[in-house]
Parts: structure tokens; C-alpha cells; sequence
């Protein structure tokens, strides 16, 4: 299926997500191959992404980036954050294709707003709607 490589990395963190919880075989297998199908796209997304970090971030003595304590880096020219940015969504929105087709698995008793919207066009739920 055709996709954007942001729309496979945030499918791919709801997917690890739900496989948390407890399945029936058939949904955990299905979620299963789909976080394979996703590994793909989400590890370039996630190299070049270092490589956009690694050309804006600050970097102490050793050359390693500086990370934040909220998991976040400090940039070496913070008036560079702008075209950081700009350079991550133009990763973002990099067409790939996802080896994947669309299933149904059954309703979760419980899922968060973020991981419905992020496995829409991946996987749907059996009665849809509220």
C-alpha cells in the first residue's frame, strides 16, 4: 500500500502498542506481520532522521549529540530549529510503499484516540463507529 513514511512510523508505535494487550491468534498474528511490514520504512525513517540530527545538534566534547532529559537534542544554532523542522516533515512525507493490505481485526475493549487514527488505512475494526 502507498503511504507517507511519518504515516508508517506512528502506525508502527500504535501497532507495538496493541501488542500489548492480549489477542486472539489470528489479530496478534495480524499485528504482528503488520509491525514487520512497517520495520522497514520506520528504519530509514529513523536514519535519516539521526542524520538530520546529527547535522543540527550540539555536540559536547566526545561529538555525541546533546540529548535533552525529555529525549529531545539542543541545537548548535537554535535559529536553525525552523529548517530542522522543515527538513524532518519534508522526511515525513516521503512517499513509500508499506507491503501490506488492509485488514479487519476485532474491536479492542479499550484503545487510545492516538492509535485509532494512527492504523487508519492499516487495519480497521469490526463494527466500526461508536
Amino acid at each position: 500500500m502507498k503511504t507517507t513514511l511519518i504515516r508508517c512510523v506512528t502506525a508502527y508505535a500504535a501497532v507495538c502498542g496493541l501488542m500489548e494487550q492480549e489477542w486472539d491468534y489470528e489479530s496478534a498474528y495480524a499485528l504482528t506481520q503488520l509491525r514487520r511490514a512497517l520495520q522497514g520504512p520506520v528504519d530509514f525513517f529513523l536514519r535519516e532522521e539521526g542524520k538530520l540530527v546529527d547535522r543540527y545538534g550540539k555536540k559536547d566534547r566526545k561529538g555525541n549529540v546533546c540529548l535533552t532529559e525529555r529525549g529531545g537534542f539542543l541545537f548548535w544554532d537554535p535559529a536553525q530549529a525552523g529548517e530542522y523542522q522543515e527538513k524532518r516533515m519534508e522526511l515525513g512525507g516521503v512517499e513509500t510503499q508499506a507491503e501490506w493490505t488492509p485488514q479487519t481485526l476485532p474491536r479492542p475493549e479499550r484503545i487510545r484516540p492516538a492509535q485509532l487514527e494512527a492504523l487508519e488505512g492499516f487495519i480497521s475494526f469490526e463494527g466500526g463507529g461508536a
